[in-house]
């Protein structure tokens, strides 16, 4: 039995060859990629739903919460380009690079950042309806501008 062959009685198993590592890289840029997608989402979606869920409790939740995804999707593109560069040098290490460092930070970056922005929502959930100083009513709805 060589030592790329599978043990008896398993599926095909990780040996480290080339073909492993490029899958675990192309793991890596798939993730990389949802993450990113995932938090440019919620950057635009809390963006353009602001004002109807802003209530005036804990700006700094939700400016902390977006600084965060912010700081995530640029680790994406540095995992992407560490990515490029390692394939471009046909050198395949997924592992104990900086390349799986920006890959673990902008995991961590984005669930912080959605951490912060549930936070911010939930305050503004539960906060008393605030008072507005100038509404200003479209089609029988009154709207509050963010003062």
């Amino acid at each position: 039995m060589s030592a790329t062959s599978p043990t008896p009685g398993t599926s095909q198993r990780n040996t480290g060859s080339p073909d492993d590592k490029r899958a675990a890289m192309l793991a890596i840029i798939s993730m990389t990629t949802v993450v990113s997608t995932v938090s440019t989402a919620t950057l635009a979606i809390s963006a353009t739903f602001l004002g109807d869920l802003y209530q005036g409790q804990s700006l700094t939740a939700l400016w902390v919460g977006w600084a965060l995804l912010g700081v995530s999707l640029i680790l994406g593109f540095l995992v992407m380009g560490q990515q490029v560069n390692l394939l471009a040098e046909s050198d395949l290490r997924p592992r104990g690079g900086t390349l799986e460092v920006y890959a673990f930070l902008q995991l961590i970056t984005v669930l912080a950042g959605f951490g912060f922005l549930a936070a911010f929502a939930v305050d503004n959930v539960t906060a008393e309806e605030r008072k507005c100083k100038q509404p200003i009513v479209i089609a029988k709805t009154v709207y509050c501008p963010i003062t």
